[in-house]
């Protein structure tokens, strides 16, 4: 029982520090419940009830195995699979993509016989650096696309340089990879339930656009909500609530900070350059994870650029650095050993992360 107690919350670290910080500075502010961003919140639900159908019809999986029946070798099987992942991420989320490509890679791996550590990490890297491009892609990005006004072309063209250079940066583990020949896995799978994955992909591109044009998303995410309660009931039981009470902690926190004068002034002291933003950004994310660090930093931040290259050159580093590398660990852990994974994950993730933060520094 003990064990189970600290592997979850192990797991789910972000969650029980976001909300040891809510109710300990509760004790000296007040609560406002309007402080909770409910459209983040509606959003990210219906986002994650959307995606939870594509999983369960199989839409995901028919597109990785298609991939992966195409590969013979571990290196062919990391340029394709990240960048799968890479594509996935930046419109089902980083999370969401892990999830699918991750099993299926070390399904692969075990049948031809290797271990595939450098391949989750590669795979968790990508996931984080595609997930950045775009507003949907990871929880950082559709608060901070809402909480700064961002167009959706300003958006993109601010984050672009850092995921172009990103992923052209990560495909150099992969020629250090073997090359070595297997014999291809042919796995079947196939689209359930068409119609019914048709509907959802029609709900999933009507929920993007409203987040791409700010609008209000509660009907759609009512839409959504009724769907799978009478079609998919299972899902909501599905649902990532951890991630959801992160949000909902850290609004509360951020809101009770606020109402510390002192604490305005000590962080308007450490924030008072777009380098200075950058650096704490991308730092405090190594520490809380990049979904808090965005949320906490942008009451103080009014030039959403730095912090928004910050949280997303956050996402690399350490294991807790962004919910995603935990995702993939979790995966990898309950098959293997992890010693060589964890020593992988730090030598590639800080060489990445010291590159961005000299080359951004100098930039910015």
């Amino acid at each position: 029982m003990i064990r189970i107690i600290r592997d979850k919350i192990f797991e789910e670290i972000v969650f029980f520090i976001a909300l040891a910080l809510a109710v300990l500075t509760g004790f000296f502010s007040d609560f406002h419940f309007q402080a909770i961003d409910f459209n983040v919140i509606w959003t990210l639900t219906a986002l994650m009830l959307v995606t939870l159908a594509f999983e369960k019809y199989q839409l995901l999986d028919s597109i990785a195995i298609w991939v992966l029946n195409k590969v013979d070798s571990e290196r062919k099987t990391a340029l394709l699979m990240m960048a799968i992942t890479a594509a996935l991420a930046m419109f089902i989320t980083n999370d969401v993509a892990l999830i699918t490509v991750v099993p299926i890679t070390i399904t692969l791996s075990s049948r031809a016989g290797f271990d595939p550590f450098r391949l989750v990490v590669l795979e968790a890297i990508a996931a984080n650096i595609g997930s950045s491009l775009t507003p949907f892609g990871n929880p950082q990005n559709l608060f901070l696309y809402n909480q700064y006004q961002y167009s959706f072309i300003t958006f993109i063209t601010t984050i672009a340089p850092f995921v172009i250079m990103g992923l052209m940066l990560s495909l150099v583990p992969v020629f250090f990879l073997s090359n070595r020949t297997f014999e291809k896995m042919h796995f079947n799978t196939q689209v359930k339930q068409k119609k019914w994955v048709g509907l959802y992909l029609v709900l999933f591109l009507i929920c993007v656009a409203l987040i791409v044009l700010r609008r209000d998303v509660i009907w759609i995410m009512t839409v959504i909500a009724l769907v799978v309660f009478f079609k998919d009931r299972e899902l909501i039981k599905q649902l990532d609530y951890f991630l959801l009470g992160t949000f909902v902690c850290f609004f509360i926190f951020v809101d009770h900070m606020n109402q510390l004068g002192w604490v305005n002034e000590l962080v308007a002291t450490f924030l008072g350059s777009d380098q200075n933003v950058f650096l704490v950004s991308a730092g405090l994310s190594q520490i809380i994870s990049n979904v808090p660090a965005a949320i906490l930093l942008s009451s103080f931040v009014s030039e959403p650029g730095p912090l928004l290259i910050g949280v997303s050159v956050g996402g690399l580093g350490t294991m807790i650095a962004s919910l995603a590398n935990l995702i993939a660990y979790k995966y990898y852990a309950k098959q293997y050993e992890t010693k060589r994974y964890h020593r992988y994950f730090l030598v590639i993730n800080m060489m990445m992360l010291g590159f961005f933060l000299l080359l951004y520094s100098l930039l910015l």
